[in-house]
């Protein structure tokens, strides 16, 4: 869940609007795993694991832009 929220970020960074397509994917990748190793994103993932609903957890992975992810956990 929280991966999806840091993809939506990423994409709309203006930075990565020069990021060629076909390295979109790798350079997401990268982006997330650069999260992951950061001590705060293992408990942000705990907190949302214990925290979060299903119904919200469903709404935030259909969340196409931060704002509504962020409304569906709120």
């Amino acid at each position: 869940m929280l991966d999806h929220y840091v993809e939506m970020s990423a994409r709309g960074e203006p930075a990565f609007a020069s990021v060629p397509a076909a390295a979109v994917d790798d350079r997401l990748r990268e982006i997330v795993a650069g999260k992951r190793a950061e001590p705060v994103y293992a408990s942000a993932v705990d907190r949302c694991r214990r925290e979060t609903s299903g119904s919200a957890f469903a709404c935030a992975m259909k969340a196409q832009i931060p704002n509504e992810w962020e409304a569906c956990v709120q």
